[in-house]
């Protein structure tokens, strides 16, 4: 957990989770496979998310853009919330409050749908947010430039198909809106009116999940994304594990990831601590006379790990009959 890294006084209160150190951009925090409409440079504020509302939380660390985008450079975080065992389901989430110590307040809805085979589905989630800044330390103006609405629209459409014995097919589709209305992103840092950014993604992907033999499992995986703000991409990743006994395993992996910039990266114009600008890549302002294009960020992993099976993990398991032991792992990860 750290700070956010954009310099206001808002980004202590806000925890950016970074896995293998890609930072906050680069792990992608999910709500039951959903994205959340919330900052730029991915701070959340976790006590939006009520303990009592969640089943479990999934972390996949290592690069996971062929199966999530862009965002994925370090793991997934997935976020599960409760719900029945029914094989259609329909939720509705509503919340709100505010504190005693002044006028913040809090607002959020949803609605789902559901099965268990394949899911085809919509989500919206919206961001607010109002920001007033005073300098304490230093002389400066009132900043109200990280005020913010945010709304993030998805479509998706997923399959899981069985195809044969030993073949486990997901394949799927994504169309996802992202619209930033912000006085930020301003040309002209003077200016608090809001303008917007929206940023489109389209993507398809597919994954293999293959048992070669009862020893050896194998995935392949791709994926391809049109977004509106960089260029076309195709993302891979192949992994194979070898039983070679009962109490050892080999791990090989290879994945690729990218990022592409967010909104801040691109336009954010904000004043810093000394009344020093802060300027996006395609933002023009004071000496800076011409802008400057962000290509994505991308990563390639390769990774090698051998597993132990734990002794008293192996015993507990004859005890509780469970077939497969929980293994440790050591290896190798070379990322370029």
């Amino acid at each position: 957990m750290q700070y956010g890294r954009f310099a206001h006084p808002s980004s202590k209160s806000k925890s950016s989770i970074s896995i293998r150190g890609m930072g906050g951009n680069g792990t992608l925090l999910l709500i039951d496979g959903r994205r959340l409409g919330g900052e730029t440079e991915s701070p959340y504020e976790m006590d939006r998310i009520p303990a009592d509302m969640i089943e479990r939380i999934e972390i996949v660390k290592g690069p996971m853009s062929t199966l999530y985008g862009s965002d994925a450079l370090g793991g997934v975080i997935n976020i599960i919330t409760k719900k029945t065992e029914e094989t259609f389901l329909l939720g509705l989430d509503l919340g709100g409050g505010m504190n005693d110590q002044g006028d913040n307040g809090t607002s959020k809805a949803s609605v789902n749908a559901r099965g268990r085979a394949g899911k085809l589905g919509a989500y919206r989630s919206e961001y607010e947010k109002r920001n007033k800044t005073t300098a304490g330390n230093f002389s400066a103006p009132v900043n109200k430039k990280f005020s913010a609405d945010v709304d993030i629209t998805g479509f998706e459409a997923e399959t899981i198909w069985s195809v044969a014995k030993n073949h486990l097919l997901v394949t799927g589709g994504e169309y996802r809106e992202v619209s930033r209305n912000s006085a930020a992103i301003n040309p002209d840092p003077s200016n608090y009116e809001f303008v917007n950014d929206t940023h489109r993604f389209k993507a398809l992907y597919f994954q293999d999940e293959w048992q070669i033999t009862q020893t050896t499992n194998a995935i392949l995986g791709m994926r391809y994304d049109d977004i509106s703000t960089a260029d076309n991409e195709l993302t891979f990743k192949a992994g194979l594990v070898k039983e070679f006994l009962p109490q050892f395993r080999v791990r090989l992996n290879y994945a690729e990831g990218y990022r592409a910039p967010d909104t801040a990266e691109l336009y954010v114009i904000s004043p810093s601590p000394g009344d020093i600008p802060r300027i996006g890549a395609e933002s023009v302002y004071g000496p800076k006379k011409t802008v400057h294009n962000l290509d994505p960020e991308f990563l390639k992993s390769y990774e090698l790990y051998g597993g132990v099976n734990n002794i008293f993990d192996e015993s507990m398991d004859k005890v509780l009959g469970s077939n497969v032991g929980p293994f440790v792992f050591a290896g190798l990860r070379l990322n370029f």
